[in-house]
């Protein structure tokens, strides 16, 4: 069901009561943000409406600098990396000049959304090139804070100093002022404004949403956002939180984005930086969706965040610190991965680049360092080693769909990645390691397995179609209801989600040896004809993968009428026996005898010669 269409009966209780008010109602997740004026509306009625699911607050949002960052103006030179170098060391530490001198890649051709308290693009190192302002203030570009636009520089500012700030320079940067309600250095915002702001970013073309803000707690309304996000091709990147060890943010912490914790510039994580071991049904509950794991780690990488030198509103530099600092690192870096590989990456793939290329400060992923400290050269070196797989399962006999079929592709070394075929037999199996053979194994209930070699080139698409022949058979034996012959020249179908022919095998039987056993047709309408004979339909099943055989006796399709007259006098002769000759001289003795006006009528048959005695 589509959000208009479930949301249509909150539509009409909003028109017809007082003190119910949509205010904004999102697409990206199926929801709506609703003023209730609980002295005239009780929360359970609402919560009766159909299509009404769940009642939360509109969940406050905050950035995710740490609470005890100085933010003291610097001249870039301060800040510039070892040995003279023109880059900060959160850029050094990433390997960002590796990316920009060896490569080229400076991150043309992607875009990053940055959602935060606006940016200030007057100052000579931030473009922005889409702005809105959510509280509906300022139809151009402003930073109700300086979080905003010092987040926007390290996405993709430029060296106007001297010193390059900004990861991706080349990215087309897009500002969403989302956290406006400032005073006294800090920002808040509203989750509705966070999820529109997401939509914004969505419908025009982001390739990444840096959120360097969060809320307390596992804020459900985020989930379906990020997941469709990323359905549409967009990474979610968000600060994992400024509170420590055990503890993580919304939407940081919801398994879909990429959650990213804060390292000094030695590499050591900061005591500020946020991670936990999240228990998906203790925090989640039913909201979790059923792909989750039952436990997962936050942040999933970790990026500089402490002492971080990039633009002020005010046309200056600034340090700042925070998971805040860190996410738009990562962002950026995501962004040259998308500038610089032939095609464009789909979330997952990005995803397992990070994670596998990530520097390792011990052996196994941990609440501190996540997967580890982002290394952008590596990241870019394995982006382009990745293939996807893509096809169609379909049955072999019908070309239909097979719906909820299993994709396998296994590596050698006994690595598998595996996908289910979606409700028209397609599947699509991402970022999986490229330049490699595999074994592709299909299978599907009621059908038989298959399994190919393929190979997959790096950094393409390859399409194997694959079809599955059922493991069931039928059988149907035709005969003459009179004389008991098979019955050749018949037409014999089943019929269930497509149509099987049976093929004649002689002395009147026919078969099908490919029909799916379970799954969408175990039960099967049977339907034989012959020239010159009634048609029948049956109902049989195959199940187990075994042969289901069905027998019909055909009634000829008009009747003959026999007259008994004394050869002599021409008087009807009753209780006469009529026999039926074939012309393979075959004969039937027809059971009932002529009446008292010597008729018979019977089935009409191929004859030669009728005989009464």
């Amino acid at each position: 069901m589509t959000a208009n269409r479930s949301q249509s009966p909150l539509e009409r209780a909003a028109e017809t009561t007082a003190g119910l008010e949509i205010e904004q109602q999102f697409w990206l997740t199926n929801a709506a943000q609703v003023r209730i004026d609980t002295d005239r509306v009780n929360l359970e009625s609402v919560a009766a409406i159909d299509g009404v699911v769940e009642i939360h607050a509109d969940a406050a949002v905050e950035l995710t600098t740490a609470t005890n960052a100085t933010a003291s103006t610097a001249e870039p030179a301060e800040a510039a990396g070892r040995l003279g170098s023109s880059y900060t060391n959160g850029l050094e530490q990433l390997s960002i000049p590796g990316v920009h001198e060896k490569y080229g890649a400076r991150g043309a051709g992607a875009t990053v959304a940055v959602l935060d308290t606006g940016a200030d693009d007057t100052h000579p190192d931030v473009q922005v090139d889409g702005w809105r302002d959510f509280s509906g203030r300022s139809s151009t570009p402003i930073d109700y804070n300086t979080h905003g636009t010092h987040v926007a520089g390290t996405v993709a500012g430029g060296a106007a100093s001297g010193t390059q700030i900004g990861v991706a320079p080349e990215a087309t940067l897009l500002v969403g002022a989302v956290l406006t309600d400032c005073s006294d250095g800090s920002c808040v915002g509203r989750t509705s404004d966070v999820i529109a702001g997401m939509e914004w970013a969505v419908a025009n073309g982001a390739d990444v949403i840096s959120l360097s803000l969060g809320s307390e707690g596992y804020t459900a309304s985020y989930i379906s956002a990020v997941r469709n996000a990323e359905a549409s091709g967009t990474v979610v990147v968000a600060g994992a939180g400024n509170s420590g060890d055990g503890i993580s943010t919304s939407p940081g912490n919801v398994y879909d984005a990429i959650s990213v914790g804060a390292v000094d510039e030695y590499g050591r994580v900061t005591a500020f930086s946020s991670g936990e071991t999240i228990d998906t049904s203790d925090a989640w509950g039913r909201d979790a969706p059923s792909e989750w794991p039952s436990s997962y780690l936050v942040p999933t990488v970790v990026a500089p965040g402490d002492r971080v030198l990039s633009a002020a509103a005010d046309g200056g530099y600034v340090r700042k610190r925070g998971t805040s600092m860190a996410t738009p690192h990562v962002s950026g870096v995501i962004a040259l991965l998308q500038g610089a590989t032939d095609r464009s990456l789909e979330p997952d793939e990005i995803k397992t680049v990070l994670r596998e290329t990530a520097a390792k400060s011990t052996g196994e992923p941990n609440t501190r360092y996540g997967h580890g400290i982002v290394d952008a050269i590596a990241a870019l070196e394995e982006a382009g080693s990745f293939a996807t797989a893509e096809g169609t399962v379909s049955d072999t006999v019908t070309d239909n769909p097979i719906e909820s079929a299993t994709i396998t592709l296994e590596a050698p070394d006994g690595t598998s990645y595996e996908t289910t075929a979606n409700f028209v037999g397609e599947y699509e199996l991402k970022g999986v390691p490229g330049d490699r053979k595999y074994t592709l194994t299909v299978t599907a209930p009621g059908y038989e397995s298959t399994s190919e070699t393929v190979f997959l080139p790096a950094d393409e698409r390859t399409r194997r179609d694959v079809s599955l022949a059922g493991n069931g058979e039928l059988e149907a034996v035709l005969e003459d209801a009179q004389f008991g012959n098979g019955l050749a020249n018949g037409t014999v179908n089943a019929t269930a989600y497509g149509t099987y022919p049976l093929v004649y095998q002689g002395d009147g039987v026919y078969t099908a040896d490919h029909v799916p056993s379970r799954g969408h047709a175990n039960e099967y309408t049977l339907t034989a004809t012959v020239p010159g004979y009634e048609s029948e339909r049956r109902t049989v099943a195959v199940t187990d993968g075994q042969r289901a055989t069905e027998r019909f006796e055909l009634t000829g399709d008009a009747t003959l009428e026999v007259v008994a007259e004394d050869a002599v006098t021409g008087t009807a002769v009753s209780n006469a026996s009529v026999t039926i000759e074939r012309p393979d001289g075959t004969a039937l003795d027809v059971d009932e005898s002529t009446a008292d006006d010597g008729v018979l009528t019977t089935p009409c048959l191929l004859y030669t010669s009728l005989m009464a005695r």
